[in-house]
C-alpha cells in the first residue's frame, strides 16, 4: 500500500549541475518510482528570452536556446528512463513563463498571433510533452479546485514552483498554504513543520539541481544547495513521510542507506 513519489527541483537547463544530477538518477536506480513531480524552472531561457535583467559577462552567453531545450530534454529523457511507469507532473516555473512573456511581447498585442508563438516555443511544444505523457501545469491556470494557479494537490500534499522568497521560505509558504506544500525556486533546502488545530503538517524545498554560484550575482556568495525529495506515500491514507535528500560534493548517501535496506532484508528473507 506504499509507493514511492519523486520530486525533482530547479535544474535550469544547460546550468544543471553534472555531478548532482547522476547523484540523483544513481538513487533513483534502486527504487521503484510510481510518481514524479518537476517543480519547474527545467528549461533555463536565458539570453533573449530574459528580460527581466542585462547580461553582464560574456561568458554567461555560452548557450543558445536550441542548446537549453535539448539539454532539458536529455534530462527528461533520462528520468523516464530510471521512472519507465511512473506518472510525470512539471509545473511550470518563472523560467518557463518567460517564453509566454515574450510571445506577448513580439506580437504587439496580438492574441492570435502571441497564441500561434506560444503553440510554437513554449515547453509543452519544445519538449514534446504530450508525446511523453508528461502533464504540463501553467501558471495561467487553476488545477484541483485549488484558488491559486499553477498549483495542484496530490494526496495530502500541494505543489507549487513557488512565490516566497525570503529567508525563511518554508514558513512563508506554510503560512500562506496552511497545509502540506512543495515548493522550489528559493534554490535552497529549506523545511517549516507545525501543529495546526487539525494535524501537523510542512513545507518543503528540496534545494535545486543547477550551478550553485551564477556570473549574474558577481562576487556575492549565494546560499544555494543541492538536493531532491522523495515521499513514500500510503496510497489508502494519502499520508506520507517526506524525505528532503542533501547531495553534497556531487554526492548523495541516500543510495548507501537503500543498499543497506536491500542487504538487511535479502538476510531476513535468507533466514
Amino acid at each position: 500500500g506504499l509507493y514511492k513519489r519523486l520530486i525533482i527541483p530547479d535544474t535550469h537547463g544547460c546550468f544543471i549541475e553534472t555531478e548532482a544530477w547522476e547523484a540523483v538518477m544513481q538513487d533513483c536506480q534502486l527504487m521503484d518510482i510510481r510518481e514524479v513531480i518537476h517543480l519547474g524552472d527545467a528549461i533555463d531561457c536565458g539570453g533573449f528570452l530574459s528580460q527581466n535583467h542585462t547580461w553582464g559577462f560574456v561568458a554567461e552567453m555560452d548557450y543558445s536556446f536550441d542548446e537549453d531545450i535539448s539539454a532539458t530534454n536529455q534530462m527528461f529523457d533520462q528520468l523516464q528512463t530510471v521512472a519507465p511507469h511512473a506518472d510525470f507532473h512539471y509545473l511550470e516555473g518563472n523560467h518557463e513563463h518567460r517564453i509566454e512573456k515574450w510571445c506577448v511581447t513580439v506580437s504587439r498585442g496580438n492574441k492570435k498571433d502571441a497564441e500561434r508563438l506560444k503553440r510554437m516555443n513554449t515547453a509543452p511544444n519544445v519538449l514534446s510533452l504530450d508525446k511523453r505523457g508528461i502533464k504540463y501545469y501553467e501558471q495561467s491556470e487553476f488545477y484541483d479546485g485549488c484558488q491559486v494557479p499553477a498549483t495542484i494537490r496530490l494526496e495530502n500534499c500541494y505543489f507549487q514552483h513557488g512565490t516566497v522568497t525570503s529567508k525563511h521560505a518554508a514558513s512563508g509558504m506554510l503560512d500562506l498554504f496552511t497545509d502540506n506544500v512543495v515548493f522550489g525556486h528559493t534554490h535552497r533546502q529549506d523545511l517549516c513543520v507545525q501543529r495546526n488545530v487539525r494535524s501537523i503538517v510542512g513545507a518543503w524545498n528540496p534545494g535545486c539541481l543547477c550551478r550553485l554560484q551564477p556570473l549574474w550575482g558577481n562576487t556575492r556568495p549565494f546560499k544555494w544547495s543541492h538536493g531532491y525529495a522523495i515521499q513514500i506515500v500510503d496510497e489508502e491514507s494519502g499520508d506520507f513521510l517526506h524525505l528532503n535528500i542533501p547531495i553534497i560534493g556531487g554526492k548523495s548517501m541516500f543510495s548507501a542507506a537503500l543498499n543497506d535496506s536491500k542487504k538487511l532484508q535479502a538476510a531476513i528473507n535468507a533466514k
